[in-house]
């Protein structure tokens, strides 16, 4: 299994962007990430989910959503929270994009390995300790 990704400044990166910019200041600027995903329901319906390296959305964040986004908690990456919040769900994952420094390198293979596509750079990885694997362990094959 190759890595899939598609080049950046999509319109489902360009929305992250827009919900990462508010309230990304102060010390903040540069340290959070806004991940967005297009998701299929086991209903068939198509949603976006909105989330955040800091757990959940800033309430100036929440704000701003479209009716068919959904915030999504969680304790590491947003784009593992999105994973794992689709997972709990019975979603299905098809693409996911992230604003701020990108997709790091550690969450790349769980996403594709979830066989969504990625719509953002892939950033090295950092050691932090907000980082953590998903429930599900994937043998990927690059």
């Amino acid at each position: 299994m190759g890595l899939k990704l598609v080049l950046h400044n999509t319109p489902l990166e360009i929305r992250a962007n827009e919900i990462h910019s508010v309230n990304n200041v102060g010390a903040r600027k540069g340290k959070t990430v806004i991940a967005t995903a297009l998701a299929t329901t086991s209903a068939g319906e198509r949603v976006t989910l909105v989330g955040s390296s800091e757990g959940g959305l800033r309430p100036e964040q929440n704000k701003m959503l479209r009716p068919n986004e959904i915030p999504v908690k969680g304790n590491s990456h947003a784009e593992i929270n999105i994973l794992n919040h689709a997972q709990a769900n019975g979603m299905t994952v098809n693409k996911i994009a992230a604003a701020g420094s990108g997709i790091c390198e550690n969450c790349a293979p769980a996403i594709v390995g979830s066989g969504a596509v990625i719509y953002s750079p892939i950033r090295p990885a950092t050691q932090d300790k907000t980082y953590v694997k998903p429930p599900v362990q994937l043998k990927l094959n690059f």
